[in-house]
């Protein structure tokens, strides 16, 4: 669901975090419960039409967009809090 590099470029924004590039969102989702921590998904473009799917299997979470300084998309957010589980 992320360009690696892109999301190691960002990384400075959840420092101590773990993170992994999901492929195929439809066959590797939902991801297993980790005690105490959240969930962030990056959607860059050409991935939006998993938004949704997320949204489903994670209710409650958070979305969001984020912008480069000149204003252009880079691309969408959703944040689950700890302790939020998939259904």
């Amino acid at each position: 669901m992320s360009d690696p590099a892109i999301a190691r470029s960002w990384s400075w924004r959840w420092s101590r975090q773990e993170y992994i590039t999901i492929r195929n969102p439809r066959q590797e989702l939902p991801l297993s419960p980790m005690s105490g921590k959240g969930l962030a998904f990056l959607f860059f473009p050409g991935n939006e039409q998993y938004r949704e799917m997320v949204r489903q299997r994670y209710p409650g979470g958070t979305e969001g967009e984020v912008r480069n300084p000149v204003g252009r998309h880079v691309f969408y957010t959703y944040v689950v809090e700890p302790g939020i589980n998939s259904e």
